[in-house]
């Protein structure tokens, strides 16, 4: 079993928007997706703990400091990216965002500590981005990915798509989330596999843990997203 090629933490929970096709908002269960509404932070020791983890593991793969949140909300995210930048170890450094809170003085913070950075808007509305020097800018250019739970009208053709394709999206990232939970993929949210905690576990145990390792197998097969709920309803490709 490979090591995963991109680590992601989410260090914080809460954004600035209301995206109807997020899974913070369109998410059927409210009660399960509190935290989000709320700003909850990762502690930062348990982000150095896991940063560090990673270093000991040999990881030299990317690290992106986001998830379903907005980054820029969390005042010690220079300071985390700063920590991981120093380590040498991260053939990328990167977060995505939607450049609401971005002004002179933060665009100047994070200019070089960070290697890349992804702003969820064309290039034409982001008036701000020849500010950056040293940081990598790229656009989503409102590409649209469908999720779990989409508001669109097309949701039920894309989950009627992909149903009976494997998946590997799980074999290529570690995903933590602003609890230590980690996910299964990017499309996963709360923890639905419940595969651990980084509080209890380091990330070797749950990277190859065996309930880990038979899900991923198991997925790789075709008809197999069936056999989970959380699977069964993903309009995903079998990549991504």
């Amino acid at each position: 079993m490979e090591l995963f090629k991109k680590l992601e933490i989410e260090t914080a929970s809460l954004c600035n928007r209301s995206c109807k096709m997020c899974l913070r908002v369109c998410y059927p269960d409210r009660e399960k997706v509190s935290s989000w509404l709320k700003m909850n932070y990762l502690p930062i020791e348990l982000i150095f703990k896991i940063i560090d983890e990673a270093e000991r593991m040999q990881f030299n793969g990317e690290l992106g400091l986001s998830h379903y949140n907005e980054p820029l909300l969390d005042k010690r995210l220079v300071k985390i990216a700063q920590y991981a930048k120093n380590k040498r170890i991260f053939s990328k450094i990167s977060f995505c965002t939607n450049g609401d809170l971005f002004d002179e003085q933060k665009i100047k913070q994070i200019d070089g500590v960070f290697d890349e950075i992804i702003i969820s808007r064309t290039s034409e509305e982001f008036k701000t981005n020849n500010l950056f020097k040293h940081t990598k800018v790229l656009f989503t250019n409102k590409q649209y990915v469908f999720k779990h739970f989409d508001p669109s009208e097309k949701l039920a053709q894309e989950i009627q798509n992909n149903k009976n394709k494997p998946c590997f999206m799980g074999q290529t990232g570690m995903y933590i989330n602003h609890k230590g939970d980690m996910l299964m993929c990017c499309s996963d949210l709360i923890g639905h596999f419940e595969l651990g905690n980084v509080n209890n576990l380091t990330l070797q145990q749950l990277w190859f843990s065996e309930k880990h390792k038979n899900l991923l197998e198991k997925l790789s097969n075709d008809n197999s997203r069936n056999n989970y709920e959380h699977c069964r309803i993903c309009p995903l490709p079998s990549k991504y």
